[in-house]
């Protein structure tokens, strides 16, 4: 589930022949306003069926040979056999019928093995790969009970709004207030399609929805040697369309997507766990000589020294909730503590901080509730609409209304804010511990750090390949030249590779809000000229993708 999401082709097929229902169509055809790909593909459908009456109307009709005789008119003896079955009963009927049948056995007998054999395949058809990808969730229900169950981290992603989502042992105490108030709408919409919300990335919750239902149409989809992925669709209820996918080597659910009446695409992905769940020890006190007997022992407080796995293990904690990526909270740490400020939080977000850092004994927490601006590298801005401009001008054109201009700009920033955002936090990771640094920790605190860069690297990648994926076709309708993706490859240094990231996704933001109207090129744009934004943003953007992939395939060694 790492990019657009796009129309299925029996659903364009289906609105091309005006075969889905009103509440469908109506969602197809709003896709469509938006989605380049997608209207291409519906042109190319029609084209090809009137490609397809064209060709019997002009080839085969004229040049077919007349028949031979005309049809012969059944209308006079059909009227004569039902004078002579008037009055001969239903009974007597079928019992003529069956005398015919049984003393011309020879000949019916070959047409009735065909009907039953092709009855009996037409069945296997429509259930053979239902009762597969039964089989299969089956599997992988009896795998995942022969493991250990632990904590779990779900990413839901409902339409721009990304969200976390802890299940298994120890979930409620690390899921936010808030947050739980805004999962309420999804997990409304789960328990409507009668789906399971204890767990819902898991097979056993897909297996009993798929169970559940009186009509269905699953397949097994295999996506490469590493992922095997389940597809059904019904229209029984509220869920009309949910996609599995389950990692081959052991069929754990790795990411799922769900697609609701009336409502925007769910998706699901299982991402790393930062923070470990075995108790974090607490410092021993310092030990003092024992004193010489007849000598007063006098108490003896040293403080304690706090190192990078100290604060490391606090921006675990913090990544947990999700605050490190717009809320205002900082770490930073001195000789004897690890400092974590914050101002401008509601009530239940501070509570929520102060009880997951409550047992580290080196933690100093200063959060103020006074209103002030937060960190502008992880604070998300107040958009303004978007200015009208030449480019954005051509593009509300070319995109057909200016409500299908807003939403593809809406899309596209929130892509750049998601991105942009992953790629302070990874930058702040590189300040924080650079090689030196990172060389002195231990192997768990290396591993956690790893987690820590894998989960925001796996995110900044999707973005980018999401982000890439919706600017292109647009730019290249504007006359953008894609050129090949060149430059220095990332550096092998994840602290270095991080900074590079940094700075391309920066340019890329830069260029997009200019392309948009949000913001102009200023004086360091180098005396580029309008004309030149789509051509250079194109370019930006693919080098930022293939930069993405690089840096989380670096992460991920």
């Amino acid at each position: 589930m790492n990019s657009v999401q796009h129309l299925q082709p029996e659903q364009l097929l289906r609105l091309a022949d005006g075969e889905l229902g009103p509440a469908e169509a109506a969602r197809v055809r709003l896709h469509l306003e938006a989605c380049w790909d997608c209207r291409a593909e519906l042109d190319a459908v029609e084209k090809t069926i009137a490609a397809c009456v064209r060709y019997r109307k002009e080839v085969l009709e004229a040049h077919l040979p007349p028949p031979p005789k005309p049809w012969a008119d059944l209308g006079p003896e059909m009227a004569r056999l039902d004078e002579r079955l008037a009055g001969i009963s239903f009974v007597q009927r079928m019992a003529f019928l069956l005398q015919g049948a049984r003393r011309n056995w020879i000949r019916w007998a070959p047409a009735g093995v065909a009907v039953v054999l092709v009855a009996v395949l037409v069945y296997q058809h429509q259930t053979a790969p239902t009762v597969q990808a039964a089989r299969l969730l089956q599997k992988a229900v009896a795998a995942s009970s022969s493991s250990r169950p632990g904590l779990k981290n779900i990413e839901i992603r409902y339409g721009s709004r990304v969200m976390t989502r802890f299940t298994g042992k120890g979930a409620a105490a690390r899921t936010s207030i808030a947050g739980r108030q805004t999962l309420a709408s999804v997990e409304n919409l789960f328990r409507q399609a009668n789906y399971s919300w204890d767990d819902p990335l898991s097979a056993q919750a897909y297996l009993a929805w798929h169970e559940g239902l009186e009509e269905k149409n699953s397949q097994i989809v295999n996506r490469g040697t590493e992922s095997i992925e389940i597809h059904t669709n019904t229209q029984a209820g509220i869920l009309t369309d949910a996609r599995l996918t389950l990692r081959s080597s052991d069929f754990r659910p790795v990411e799922a997507r769900f697609e609701f009446r009336g409502a925007e695409i769910i998706e699901l992905t299982e991402i790393p766990v930062e923070t470990t769940t075995e108790a974090v020890p607490v410092r021993p006190s310092p030990s003092a000589e024992a004193p010489a007997r007849g000598q007063r022992q006098e108490s003896v407080t040293t403080p304690p020294v706090v190192g990078p796995s100290d604060e490391l293990r606090v921006l675990a904690v913090i990544h947990t909730l999700g605050a490190d990526l717009g809320d205002p909270v900082e770490v930073s740490r001195s000789k004897d503590k690890v400092l974590v400020t914050a101002a401008g939080l509601d009530p239940g977000r501070r509570q929520e901080i102060e009880t997951a850092l409550a047992g580290e004994p080196a933690v100093e927490l200063r959060i103020s509730s006074a209103s002030v601006p937060a960190n502008p590298g992880t604070a998300v801005a107040v958009r303004t609409p978007p200015a009208s401009s030449a480019l954005s001008s051509r593009i509300e054109k070319q995109l057909g209304s200016a409500v299908a201009f807003e939403r593809f700009a809406a899309q596209a920033l929130d892509h750049a804010d998601q991105l942009m955002a992953r790629a302070h936090a990874l930058r702040r990771l590189a300040e924080r511990f650079p090689a030196s640094v990172e060389r002195s920790l231990s192997e768990p605190d290396r591993r956690r750090l790893d987690q820590l860069r894998q989960a925001h690297a796996v995110v900044l990648a999707r973005h980018a390949i999401d982000l890439h994926q919706q600017l292109g076709p647009v730019l290249e309708a504007m006359g953008a030249k894609a050129e090949a993706v060149g430059g220095p490859p990332l550096p092998e240094s994840w602290q270095s590779a991080s900074e590079s990231i940094w700075r391309s996704g920066r340019e890329a933001e830069r260029l997009l809000g200019a392309l948009l109207g949000v913001t102009g090129l200023g004086n360091a744009s180098g005396g580029f000229i309008e004309d030149r934004i789509p051509d250079l943003l194109q370019n930006q953007v693919a080098r930022l993708r293939a930069d993405a992939v690089a840096y989380g395939q670096l992460a991920l060694r």
